[in-house]
C-alpha cells in the first residue's frame, strides 16, 4: 500500500491537468498513488483520459458533476493511504514536498496537518511571488495556526500533508459548502490534533487564471456567508481565541453588508467590538454602515481597489530590487 495518496479532481480544466500529473511524478519521494477524478466534465473528457494513462494514475470518472469536495471525498473512498494530498487540477506540487513532509509526519504521530511555503503564479505573465497572508500574519508568527485559519487562507490545499486518519476521525470535505471547504476541514482537524508549519523551501505553487473558483466573487461571497452560519454554530468557533474570533466578526460583518444585510453585519461588528474593545478597524466598520448599504459597499470597494494597486506597487517594487 502506497504511504500517500494524490486526489486531483478535474472539471473540464483538461489543459492544465498534464502538468499536475508531472509534478506528481517528479516527487523525490517515490511511495505514492495518484488518483484524478473527472467530475462529471462536460468537455475534454478525450484528453483527460489520454493524460491519465498511465500505470501509476488511476482514474475515476463521475457521470455527473457534484462539486471539488465531493470529488477529493470520492478519491479519499477510493484509498487507504496513510496520508493524503489534495491537489487541484491546475496546480502543482515542487519535488522537494512529500519528501520532506513524510518523515516530519512520521516523527509527530499527534499532528493531523502540516504545511509548508508556496508560491502564487500568474498564468498571463508567469509573474511568481510567494502566497502570503496579510490579515492572518500576526497569527502564523506566533504559530497560532487554527486562529490564522479562521480569519484566511494561509496555504493552498496542496501545500499541505493531511493525515488520513485525522480526516477520518473528524468527516471529510462538507460537500455542502461551494467553497471555503478546505478552511471548514482545517479546523475541524485543528480542534482534534496539532496543525505544524514545516520550513523546508516552496513545495507547490497555486496557479491564478481567469478561471479560478476564487475569481467568482459572487460564488465566494455567497460560499463565504454559508460558511460563516457554519462557524458561529460549530464547537471549535469559541475555542479559537477571542482577537481571532474579532478578526474573523470583522470580516463576516464585511461580507453580510455587502451582500445587503446590514442588520447581521452590523451585529458582527458589535460583537467583534466586545471582544476587542482596543480594535478600531470594526468601529470604523459599524460607522460606515450607518448611511446605508450602498455608501458601505461604495466604500469598501474603494479601499479593496486601492489596497490592490498598493500590493501590485509592493511587488514591482520587489521584483526590480532582485
Amino acid at each position: 500500500m502506497p504511504r500517500v495518496s494524490i486526489i486531483i479532481p478535474v472539471y473540464n480544466q483538461h489543459e492544465y491537468l498534464a502538468q499536475a500529473i508531472e509534478s506528481v511524478k517528479a516527487q523525490s519521494w517515490s511511495d505514492w498513488e495518484l488518483v484524478v477524478v473527472d467530475d462529471g466534465s462536460r468537455c475534454g473528457q478525450t484528453e483527460i483520459a489520454r493524460v491519465c494513462e498511465d500505470q501509476h494514475t488511476r482514474l475515476i470518472v463521475c457521470e455527473t458533476n457534484r462539486g471539488s469536495s465531493a470529488a477529493r471525498n470520492i478519491g479519499l473512498s477510493a484509498t487507504d493511504s496513510d496520508y493524503v494530498v489534495f491537489l487541484d487540477a491546475d496546480d502543482v506540487i515542487l519535488p522537494i514536498k512529500l519528501a520532506a513532509q513524510v518523515p516530519f509526519m512520521d516523527s509527530q504521530p499527534e499532528v493531523g496537518l502540516v504545511y509548508s511555503d508556496s508560491l502564487v503564479w500568474y498564468d498571463s505573465t508567469g509573474q511568481v511571488v510567494p502566497y502570503t497572508s496579510a490579515r492572518a500574519a500576526q497569527f502564523v508568527a506566533q504559530r497560532r495556526f487554527r486562529d490564522a485559519i479562521l480569519v484566511d487562507s494561509i496555504f493552498p490545499c496542496h501545500a499541505a500533508l493531511v493525515r488520513r486518519s485525522a480526516v477520518a476521525e473528524v468527516g471529510p470535505f462538507d460537500e455542502d459548502l461551494a467553497a471555503r471547504e478546505d478552511f471548514d476541514l482545517w479546523l475541524r482537524i485543528a480542534a482534534c490534533h496539532g496543525i505544524e508549519y514545516l520550513s523546508v523551501g516552496y513545495v507547490a505553487k497555486y496557479r491564478q487564471h481567469g478561471r479560478n473558483k476564487t475569481r467568482n466573487i459572487r460564488l465566494m461571497l455567497d460560499s463565504s456567508l454559508q460558511w460563516y452560519r457554519k462557524v458561529f454554530a460549530s464547537d471549535y468557533y469559541m475555542e479559537c481565541a477571542p482577537d481571532a474570533r474579532a478578526k474573523f466578526l470583522r470580516i463576516c460583518g464585511t461580507d453580510f453588508c455587502l451582500a445587503g444585510d446590514m442588520e447581521t453585519g452590523r451585529r458582527c461588528f458589535r460583537e467583534a467590538i466586545t471582544l476587542s474593545p482596543r480594535s478600531i478597524a470594526p468601529r470604523v466598520h459599524w460607522g460606515l454602515t450607518l448611511p446605508g448599504h450602498r455608501v458601505y459597499a461604495t466604500t469598501i470597494r474603494v479601499i479593496r481597489h486601492f489596497n490592490v494597486w498598493t500590493d501590485s506597487m509592493r511587488t514591482g517594487i520587489r521584483s526590480i530590487r532582485r
